[in-house]
């Protein structure tokens, strides 16, 4: 029988998604934005500057596919796409 390891949940504090942005920054501009990630070698630099291990590459994968959706959301929202407008003299929506 074998025995299963819980796995414990990452939680994302403000440094460590700073941290994951630094990495993508730098990957990107020794690759290319044509080259698709490597997650494989992605994790274990991260794990190296978090000082976290992570129990999966996925990890990475599903926090870059959340930071893009809300991305998108923000841009949709500043853009006009609900009638709201971005007012550069005050820096808001409106």
């Amino acid at each position: 029988m074998m025995i299963r390891k819980k796995r414990v949940p990452f939680y994302w504090p403000y440094q460590s998604v700073l941290a994951l942005c630094e990495i993508f920054i730098r990957y990107l501009s020794a690759n290319g934005r044509s080259s698709p990630f490597k997650w494989v070698e992605l994790q274990p630099e991260f794990e190296k500057v978090v000082k976290t291990e992570l129990y999966r590459y996925k990890v990475l994968k599903n926090k870059y596919g959340e930071m893009r959706k809300y991305y998108s959301l923000c841009s949709s929202l500043k853009n006009g796409e609900t009638g709201l407008g971005w007012n550069a003299n005050t820096m808001t929506l409106s």
